[in-house]
């Protein structure tokens, strides 16, 4: 019995004991759990609170940093500002044509370059050069403070140009196209531009720039306008030609060779195949023969009558060694190849396409064919072999409108 006693004694304890704990368990665990969470909130708000500060504090450090920035740029530029749009300045004659627009602007202008390849640059220019990037602050600032911003850029119609339309919704009343083809292809610098222009009318356009009277025209005719178009030749300059007395027995062909239906590569081939033993011939230009021209190659195994020098930055001493420059173009704007052999005192041997019919003058400083076929274009090989040289004392005359000097009087007078 007094066993039992102590047993039951000592259970009343230990259950008086666990209910105190499970008593004291209920009532601290929540409070404690409370008191924890209103600390861990606290803390959260504390954290969101020194970030927020910390964000404003940037904000206000990077708007501080842009303004500096900005006055900076305002400090170091003393000449209205220029902003030139172009895909790259590499390898090309639009892009060529884009740096020396540039370079002689730089006389009276602050040139920036805004590009889509920054990397893929081959031309000298000493001109600001940045990447098309609308996050660039700087991008943004010389579009807004530029007086003129002039559009090299070749547009493939299914894409997009963040950067062009931009510009044209922002600043059309500065806004200079400038259109480097003829027929259908004018598409190719225009077609976007008129899309991005939305409710806004073409004329609202500062200036539509074509290289030549054809282009001009084939633009008119396309688009049904004629405002505010104005043509500005390409040019050269002379004086950075040596004439060679000498000449050797090679015709030239300058292109991309990649274009073989727009620059008649394939009429080039097999109109040259029945004078291979006559006149060798000499190919500069960027890019790679297609399969198709390959073929006709290999298959009258010209390899050994031809010479593919690959793109060349400094082509004026092929050209001037040549017998006559050959431009067999199915499609052209103004070709920077016939003026620059021109230049350099060597003939020209061109389709009648673009601007070629308003330099070449048949029998004086070249021969131009009017129906483009491989028959016509073997007739005008034939024709130079014989007259080229006694035409060779004309080519300088030949270009007297499309020099630096007559550039700068027709460009000065439109971005004055």
């Amino acid at each position: 019995i007094n066993e039992n006693k102590k047993n039951s004694l000592l259970l009343k304890n230990a259950l008086y004991n666990n209910i105190v704990f499970l008593n004291c368990y209920f009532y601290f665990i929540p409070l404690i759990y409370n008191i924890f969470k209103k600390l861990n909130i606290d803390l959260i708000k504390l954290y969101l609170n020194q970030q927020k500060m910390q964000k404003n504090k940037s904000c206000r450090e990077n708007v501080l940093l842009k303004k500096i920035k900005m006055l900076d740029i305002k400090t170091k530029i003393e000449k209205p500002i220029v902003v030139i749009l172009a895909n790259h300045l590499s390898n090309g004659g639009l892009e060529r044509i884009a740096v020396q627009w540039g370079n002689v602007l730089s006389e009276k202008f602050y040139i920036v370059y805004i590009l889509d390849d920054i990397k893929n640059i081959s031309y000298q220019n000493t001109c600001e050069i940045l990447r098309s990037d609308l996050a660039n602050t700087k991008v943004i600032y010389y579009l807004e403070n530029s007086r003129y911003i002039i559009d090299f850029k070749w547009k493939d119609i299914k894409k997009e140009y963040p950067i062009c339309f931009y510009a044209i919704v922002n600043y059309p009343n500065k806004y200079i196209v400038t259109i480097h083809t003829t027929t259908e292809k004018i598409k190719s610098y225009f077609e976007i531009i008129k899309r991005y222009l939305q409710k806004s009318d073409i004329s609202d356009l500062l200036y539509i720039i074509c290289v030549s009277k054809k282009v001009k025209q084939d633009f008119i005719k396309f688009y049904k306008y004629s405002k505010n178009i104005r043509v500005v030749y390409n040019f050269v300059d002379i004086h950075s030609f040596n004439i060679k007395n000498k000449h050797e027995n090679y015709m030239i062909f300058c292109a991309r060779l990649n274009e073989t239906e727009t620059k008649g590569i394939d009429l080039l081939f097999k109109s040259y195949l029945d004078f291979k033993n006559d006149i060798k011939l000499l190919i500069c230009g960027s890019g790679d023969f297609s399969p198709e021209v390959v073929n006709v190659i290999e298959e009258y195994s010209l390899r050994k009558y031809i010479k593919v020098l690959g793109f060349v930055e400094n082509i004026y001493e092929y050209m001037s060694r040549a017998k006559f420059l050959i431009s067999t173009s199915r499609r052209e704007g103004f070709s920077m190849s016939i003026i620059e052999s021109l230049a350099a005192g060597t003939p020209v041997l061109a389709t009648n396409v673009g601007g070629a019919g308003e330099v070449i003058k048949n029998g004086y400083n070249g021969y131009l064919i009017n129906n483009i076929t491989i028959s016509n274009i073997s007739k005008g090989i034939n024709i130079m072999l014989k007259e080229s040289d006694k035409m060779r004392t004309n080519c300088r005359a030949s270009i007297s409108n499309f020099t630096v000097n007559q550039f700068k009087k027709q460009i000065y007078s439109l971005l004055n």
